[in-house]
């Protein structure tokens, strides 16, 4: 799993599913700390961008955002933001990285806002 700490809400979901088809949990990043996690994901050469964020926190320009050092260093300025989002503040979506055999290009995309949230609509990609 990619999750880095227990989240609230969830209760133990991962240990139960697991538990549910008799598998024991992988927790590679638990406990891990956040902005370490971010970094090492940069520097081993995956690439992410934002897809969702809480309206509340985050405004416009943060949707479609690449997971770079720039975001690394303004997330960690961010009061009530868990570095990775463990809280749902924000959602990313993996485009590119060693276990990619083809990156995926965003060729068109739409941000829109739902809710208390901020969306990016893809609506069209392809491989590079």
């Amino acid at each position: 799993m990619g999750d880095v700490h227990e989240i609230p809400f969830h209760g133990g979901r991962v240990d139960s599913v697991c538990k549910e088809f008799g598998m024991e949990p992988a927790k590679p990043l638990w406990h891990m700390d956040p902005l370490k996690v971010l970094r090492e994901f940069i520097d081993e050469g995956s690439e992410a961008l934002v897809i969702k964020a809480r309206a509340d926190l985050f405004d416009e320009s943060w949707i479609g955002r690449n997971i770079d050092r720039n975001f690394v260093t303004e997330i960690s300025q961010r009061v009530n933001v868990n570095p990775c989002g463990e809280l749902g503040e924000y959602h990313t979506f993996a485009y590119n990285g060693p276990l990619f055999k083809i990156p995926i290009k965003i060729a068109n995309f739409k941000k829109k806002r739902a809710d208390n949230y901020w969306f990016l609509d893809i609506t069209a990609f392809s491989t590079r």
